[in-house]
């Protein structure tokens, strides 16, 4: 994304091995800052867009909500945006699919739109669109609810 939109700015926050491997191969480095860490635990704050690419299906539903409502946590207001990058599953294939991850990968979820839109609406996200990209995965468009405070 940095390669192909002028002026963009961004951060890469990954695991610590992967934030270095990154910090000498992206030549979009000077627009670009990285820290390492987990997002189980936070997500670095104040960005007007968060993308996650092929992450949640790695995750059943409990650590793929943990990692959401860091990214609402750390979204810029309530004009915070998620973007999301998974495959979406046909409602009729989706058991298929979560025996398939758990075959393969011993844990995670392929889901199908109405599992996401739950999963982000969950999280303070509202599914606003959905747009197909290559290889049969899609970009589902979050964009942040108005967080409310909680009562004592």
């Amino acid at each position: 994304m940095l390669s192909r939109v002028e002026g963009l700015r961004g951060t890469l926050f990954d695991g610590q091995g992967a934030v270095e491997r990154a910090r000498t191969t992206m030549r979009e480095a000077g627009r670009c800052t990285f820290e390492a860490g987990d997002f189980f635990e936070w997500v670095p704050a104040g960005g007007d867009v968060y993308l996650l690419s092929r992450v949640l299906h790695d995750w059943d539903d409990e650590a793929a909500a943990r990692v959401l409502a860091n990214c609402r946590a750390a979204a810029a207001g309530d004009d915070g945006r998620l973007l999301v990058i998974e495959r979406l599953v046909p409602d009729a294939l989706a058991v298929a699919f979560d025996v398939h991850m758990l075959v393969v990968n011993g844990a995670g979820r392929e889901r199908t739109r109405a599992e996401y839109a739950r999963l982000l609406g969950e999280a303070g996200f509202e599914l606003t669109d959905v747009r197909g990209l290559a290889l049969g995965v899609n970009m589902l468009v979050a964009d942040a609810r108005p967080l409310t405070p909680s009562l004592p």
